[in-house]
């Protein structure tokens, strides 16, 4: 049924959702990017390599380990007023047995086939934090995600950020390979696990663990075109740097990986979007078709006016991001400077097609979806085989660019009637030469100053949307309303 459009306590629930993901998504970049230059500096190129090469495999493998049930987990108990207990606890049985099979699986195919002793360590190390621990970690995350406590969610990501950094702190001084880097990260993960737990009993209450057959039985059929999604979708996002070890070698993965660790973070934050609009999308999806609606067309301009700033601007700054993440190392690692900002092209992309995709999953467009991802994935694999040996390094970001904007065309035909008065394409105009303005301020700068590059930036940007008109009456109200409404919470000393 469709109800009257609610532009107040619901947009400013969404809007302060949004505001406190991105807020700890910032920081845990920060983290990040920290953790991330104390690796490189440290392990080198070929070192970098190892490491890269693993969190890339053990990334891939995750996939059979949780079936995609965040997503389903997250749709149900928002969706649902039974236990959700039943669901989590069912979910974590079933992630518990196929992380240990895959973990198993993945011990005996690295011991037989790969000669290469400290990539197979670090492969070893990367697997039980990324493919048992993370895993572990979903059904209870799924849970504060589904009751839409994000403010909690936000201080426990950031919380173990936090860990991370200070684990891999000490990894720089006891050790020197890719196997202690992911030694480093199991370590910080495991009171990591215990957070998320302890939050979710805090939250939920309290419910000793049971496992439901029926609900297993529909966890595992409703999760065939999550899963198929996952698999193809990591092929296309996750492959690449595999392929670029096994057919460039430690050194070209080294490069490759350096600017993963800039770029993966960047675009992980278009998950915090995705993740704040999922819930509000499966209740309007069959509650409120006018809000539903307004929610999808503000949502599309929102990603892009985040995203595109983002990539021009790393983009500028591109070398001394990499000067400073390398360090003392730099020069090793000047080639991915290039790649850092061909990859920068990706980011738009990315970032409508992270949103795009929490439309069709609301909508049960799955297997649409699944479709589009086998197509690109087909695309991505053969691209990067055929192109790697050719060209190297500087394939990858070439083929990410190709997959995504082609994704990006998939997406914008099936949903072209739900966003036809989004007016992308005016946003479109006006945020470029925004972003031209303010990429090429920042690359002038970033010769001077990394930080008065992106403090100008910053501020020249908005400035400039504003004066171009950009935002239409309606989010300007929106924006005006989710303002009032975090200033109002902060003044009572509470979280929106």
């Amino acid at each position: 049924m469709s109800g009257a459009v609610n532009t107040g306590g619901g947009a400013t629930r969404v809007g302060g959702n949004i505001l406190v993901l991105l807020a700890a998504r910032l920081f845990s970049i920060m983290f990040s990017f920290v953790q991330a230059s104390l690796i490189v500096s440290s392990l080198g190129r070929t070192g970098m390599g190892h490491f890269s090469f693993a969190w890339g495999l053990a990334s891939l493998l995750t996939v059979f380990a949780t079936l995609g049930v965040r997503r389903v987990l997250i749709r149900d108990i928002t969706r649902e007023t039974r236990d959700a207990w039943t669901l989590v606890w069912t979910a974590v049985a079933m992630v518990f047995v196929l992380s240990l099979v895959v973990t198993g699986l993945l011990c005996l195919a690295e011991w037989g086939f790969d000669g290469n002793a400290p990539r197979r360590s670090a492969v070893m190390m990367a697997t039980l934090w990324i493919v048992v621990l993370w895993a572990w970690q979903q059904p209870f995350e799924s849970l504060l995600m589904a009751r839409e406590k994000m403010a909690l969610t936000a201080v426990l990501q950031v919380s173990v950020a936090g860990l991370k950094l200070a684990s891999v702190w000490w990894f720089v001084a006891s050790g020197s390979t890719g196997a202690d880097a992911h030694g480093a990260l199991l370590l910080a993960n495991v009171p990591g696990l215990a957070l998320f737990i302890g939050a979710a009993i805090r939250i939920e209450g309290w419910s000793p663990p049971h496992v439901e057959w029926t609900a297993l039985r529909r966890i595992l059929r409703e999760c065939r075109p999550l899963l198929a999604a996952m698999i193809l979708s990591l092929l296309y996002f996750k492959s690449d740097i595999v392929l670029l070890g096994w057919l460039r070698g430690d050194d070209a993965a080294g490069i490759y990986g350096a600017v993963q660790r800039i770029s993966e973070p960047v675009m992980m934050m278009a998950a915090v979007l995705g993740t704040a609009l999922f819930p509000t999308l499966c209740r309007h999806s069959v509650a409120s078709a006018d809000n539903l609606s307004l929610l999808r067309r503000t949502s599309a301009r929102l990603v892009l006016l985040v995203s595109m700033p983002m990539a021009f601007g790393l983009a500028a700054v591109a070398g001394s991001v990499i000067g400073l993440l390398a360090q003392d190392r730099a020069g090793e690692f000047a080639a991915s400077v290039g790649v850092l900002q061909l990859t920068c092209a990706v980011i738009p992309f990315f970032y409508f097609n992270g949103v795009a995709i929490e439309f069709l999953y609301a909508a049960d467009e799955n297997w649409f979806v699944v479709r589009a991802y086998a197509l690109a994935a087909a695309i991505s694999v053969a691209g990067n085989i055929i192109a790697i040996p050719l060209v190297g390094v500087i394939a990858v970001p070439c083929v990410a660019i190709t997959v995504n904007a082609l994704i990006s065309l998939l997406y914008w035909i099936k949903l072209h009637g739900a966003l036809r008065d989004a007016h992308l394409g005016g946003l479109l105009l006006r945020s470029t030469a925004a972003c031209c303005v303010m990429g090429g301020l920042s690359w002038w700068l970033a010769a001077h100053s990394l930080i008065a590059a992106i403090a100008v930036g910053t501020v020249v940007y908005p400035v400039l949307q504003i004066a171009f008109g950009t935002l239409s009456p309606l989010e300007r109200q929106l924006a005006l309303r989710l303002a009032e409404g975090v200033i109002r919470h902060m003044r009572r000393g509470q979280t929106p």
